[in-house]
């Protein structure tokens, strides 16, 4: 069954297909991390079909196809959600679902893993091996390992730290992407708030509503910090960043160090008229800010360009 405007086009467990109408609400999310991608379902289940006869259960695997054919760029994505909870409410459930590859690395390692010395191509390719792996250039860094018992999601938390990207995984891709250099990218797409103009001569996706959260002192504690580290054989070292006070860790190259004050600062928070599939973490956008002033047309106040840090793709019956 293919709904247009829906974004999520089919849900598989085993083979057996759910009923899409049987959805209450659909939120899937994306982040700029390793915390998504992530699915909440919330369906009615009264008779106990999905639990019982189709047999969906903490541990179960879900094919997920994600398409968006109102909008451009509508081409199908299948991905594969690994299901955490499953909290009854009666007549109806809550499926809380991970992408597969993504959960899979924060399970404890059952065997050692070494980098020695590795391009961050390569430790990608080798925790994502079925991915297509994107990355800008860095340098050799820092020799990582995974002990028996450890999570390989803090080790890429900890390595995405040290080389100032983000590391992050959607749509059958894996990104390793400075913030400035997705910053520096065109915009994909442009942002209207506020926009009178008749819809054919508008060329913009048009903005509902907006937020600004107050983050500025949570995001000056994290990067005000003097960043110091220790080398066997030249000494102390320390960032070419930040300020005081000094704060110790286990890095000893300079660009190390200076990396860690590469902290993400949100800036908007932003809800669309209606559902654009092709937004998604990491993309580039143009925002432009009506106001209903002849003096001064245009709000300066909020910014003129972003990246987007989480894409939450949300559907409601009724």
């Amino acid at each position: 069954m293919e709904l247009e405007g829906w974004f999520v086009q089919k849900i598989t467990h085993g083979g057996q297909e759910l009923d899409l109408a049987l959805v209450e609400r659909c939120t899937y999310i994306e982040t700029l991390d390793m915390s998504g991608p992530k699915l909440i379902l919330v369906m009615r289940d009264p008779d106990s079909v999905i639990r019982d006869d189709i047999g969906v259960a903490p541990g179960s695997l879900l094919d997920v196809t994600f398409a968006d054919y109102f909008n451009e760029d509508g081409d199908e994505i299948i991905d594969k959600f690994s299901v955490l909870t499953i909290p009854d409410r009666g007549d109806s459930i809550v499926i809380n679902a991970m992408q597969a590859d993504v959960r899979s690395l924060k399970a404890p390692a059952k065997a050692p893993i070494v980098f020695l010395r590795q391009p961050v191509s390569s430790i990608l390719r080798r925790l994502f091996p079925s991915h297509k792996i994107i990355v800008d250039r860095f340098g050799t860094g820092q020799d990582y390992h995974v002990l028996p018992g450890e999570r390989p999601a803090k080790v890429l938390r900890q390595l995405s730290a040290e080389i100032g990207a983000r590391i992050f995984c959607h749509r059958g891709r894996v990104y390793a992407r400075r913030l400035k250099s997705m910053y520096d990218d065109p915009p994909a797409f442009s942002l209207a708030y506020n926009d009178t103009r008749k819809p054919d001569e508008i060329d913009a996706y048009k903005i509902a509503s907006y937020q600004r959260p107050n983050t500025d002192e949570l995001v000056a504690d994290s990067i005000d910090r003097q960043w110091c580290g220790w080398d066997m054989r030249t000494g102390p070292t320390q960032s070419r960043k930040g300020a005081l006070p000094s704060e110790w860790c286990g890095l000893s190259s300079q660009g190390g160090l200076d990396n860690l004050s590469a902290i993400p600062k949100p800036e908007v928070d932003i809800v669309l008229a209606g559902g654009v599939g092709m937004l998604r973490p990491g993309l580039c956008c143009s925002l432009i800010w009506y106001l209903d002033r002849i003096d001064s047309p245009m709000d300066e106040s909020l910014p003129e360009k972003a990246v987007i840090g989480t894409a939450a793709h949300h559907y409601q019956a009724q």
